[in-house]
């Protein structure tokens, strides 16, 4: 069941140090770390991060644990503080996944985070409606 959701960019430039020295999107890393803080606080069971880039052809679903990292947009890891998320985990190299995995890791949820990498383009939406009806059926994401 859906209990709460936040909408946030999935750019990398959200992480600090992913521009090298310069300070970008302050202002929308602050609203992208209250947006997350206010889904903990609705006390989730598990997390769902739902990611639609450009020129992805077909939907991954992703289960934990998972792993951050930013080397596929060419940015090395400890630029960051790279790794959010499990360390144990399959390393995530969909951007805007890394970006909620470390948003949330920054938030200190450690608990269950499983995530839907969506194909770009033209969607059935009854087919959208099925695919997050069955990712959230199992308790309070």
């Amino acid at each position: 069941m859906l209990v709460a959701a936040a909408l946030v960019p999935e750019t990398l430039l959200l992480l600090p140090g992913t521009a090298g020295a310069a300070h970008v999107l302050e202002a929308e890393r602050a609203a992208a770390r209250e947006a997350v803080a206010r889904l903990l606080a609705a006390g989730p069971e598990r997390v769902l991060v739902v990611t639609c880039p450009p020129r992805s052809t077909h939907d991954v679903v992703l289960r934990h644990p998972l792993r951050a990292t930013s080397t596929a947009a060419g940015i090395p890891d400890e630029r960051w503080s790279g790794g959010a998320g499990d360390p144990e985990g399959a390393r995530v190299q969909d951007p805007g996944t890394s970006v909620g995995l470390a948003l949330l890791a920054d938030q200190g949820w450690t608990g269950v985070t499983d995530a839907v990498v969506l194909a770009d383009g033209p969607r059935d939406a009854s087919a959208l409606r099925a695919l997050g009806a069955a990712e959230v059926a199992d308790g309070a994401t």
